[in-house]
């Protein structure tokens, strides 16, 4: 009795495999897969009656391309199930199955990666550089067939002119795979993608130009000094439209969309050396700036005419200072009246205006006529100070 059973044991490790005249039909409702993706593929497995196999029946998947995972599926109802992993290699996987003497009555195909492609749409952003060099990134979006996005998919860009930063990208989980284009002329862009090839065209324009023409004299502090601006826009379509001047001395001025040439006056309150520059933007957002560096003397003082009527002992006398044309604006007057005065023992007056009225209590002299030296400093806004003097005659 023990040879019976040693032999039943055996027949049980034997694979249950479909019957002659089997059809095995193979489907799958995965169209593509990008790198690393995976699909479910079924075999479907009826007897030459139309009748599904004993459960349990094995079948066999092969592919051409990727793995079947596992390579033997068992059915139940008929049918049975793997996944195709696609791996990192794209084309064409070509899925067949068989069991016994049976096999598939027509393979599955299914695209992988950059077989999987149906178009590349290229974008650029911005299509416009400076000619003076600038960047722009190249934007590939990769889609099947259906308009749908596909991920993994390696994208190769190649350009007419300038650099690309990578020249080659895998497309995201957006279908979007970038690289950066640097160039300071015309180029056209090549993107690549399985069999599949997308252009975007990137224009190099030329940007404003800009010239500092300073005073021809050396600025003072204090004085007004006239700067020349030239403007010119550097495309036909593209007109100035901002131009803004940084002084150095944390004054900043705008002029609006000025275009030629431009005479701007200004005035500094500080001596040193200072780097006055000008940017000019235009309609493409394109800017130029230059600078020029300004050389800007200490204040200059100016001299004040004084006058001041005679008079007597205990009787007021009127002085006046004058500002020569192009001083600035006074905003205080210091006045040594030589003497003692009425209400300032030291004869030290200060005013915000350019007149005086002074009284002399005695004579300050012994002789019957005194002549007194008057004199009287003056404070600008700008932070210069003027100079004058006179003489005034005080009898008893």
């Amino acid at each position: 009795m023990t040879a019976p059973l040693a032999l039943l044991g055996a027949c049980d490790k034997v694979p249950l495999l479909a019957p002659t005249g089997t059809t095995i039909t193979l489907f799958t409702s995965t169209q593509l897969l990008p790198l690393n993706g995976s699909a479910e593929v079924t075999a479907s497995v009826l007897e030459s009656g139309g009748t599904p196999v004993q459960n349990g029946t094995v079948v066999t998947f092969t592919t051409s391309l990727g793995r079947m995972e596992p390579a033997e599926g068992r059915t139940t109802g008929g049918k049975a199930t793997v996944r195709l992993m696609a791996g990192t290699q794209s084309g064409t996987a070509e899925i067949n199955a068989f069991s016994g003497a049976s096999a598939a009555a027509a393979k599955v195909s299914i695209p992988i990666g950059a077989a999987a492609v149906g178009t590349v749409l290229v974008n650029a952003e911005p299509t416009r550089v400076p000619s003076t060099g600038g960047a722009s990134q190249i934007i590939a979006t990769v889609q099947d067939t259906g308009g749908n996005v596909l991920s993994g998919v390696p994208v190769t860009f190649t350009t007419t002119t300038g650099t690309l930063s990578p020249g080659t990208a895998t497309s995201g989980t957006d279908g979007r795979a970038i690289s950066t284009l640097t160039t300071n002329q015309d180029a056209t862009v090549t993107v690549t993608a399985g069999a599949k090839t997308g252009t975007v065209a990137i224009t190099a324009s030329a940007v404003p130009t800009v010239t500092i023409t300073p005073p021809t004299t050396t600025p003072s502090v204090g004085v007004s000094a006239n700067f020349t601006f030239n403007i010119t826009p550097g495309a036909a379509t593209a007109p100035i439209r901002t131009v803004n001047v940084d002084w150095d001395d944390g004054v900043r001025q705008s002029l609006g969309a000025a275009s030629g040439s431009i005479t701007v006056p200004h005035t500094f309150r500080d001596s040193g050396t200072f780097e006055v520059s000008v940017t000019a933007t235009d309609a493409l957002n394109q800017t130029t700036t230059v600078t020029a560096p300004v050389d800007v003397f200490p204040a200059v003082p100016f001299t004040l005419t004084v006058s001041a009527s005679s008079g007597r002992v205990n009787n007021p006398i009127t002085i006046t200072a004058t500002a020569p044309v192009g001083s600035p604006l006074i905003v205080g007057f210091e006045w040594n009246l030589g003497a003692p005065v009425v209400g300032d023992a030291d004869g030290i007056v200060t005013t915000s205006i350019p007149t005086v009225t002074a009284v002399y209590p005695a004579m300050p002299c012994s002789t019957s006529t005194c002549t007194i030296q008057i004199t009287v400093k003056a404070t600008g806004a700008d932070g210069r100070i003027g100079f004058g003097s006179t003489t005034t005659t005080i009898t008893p």
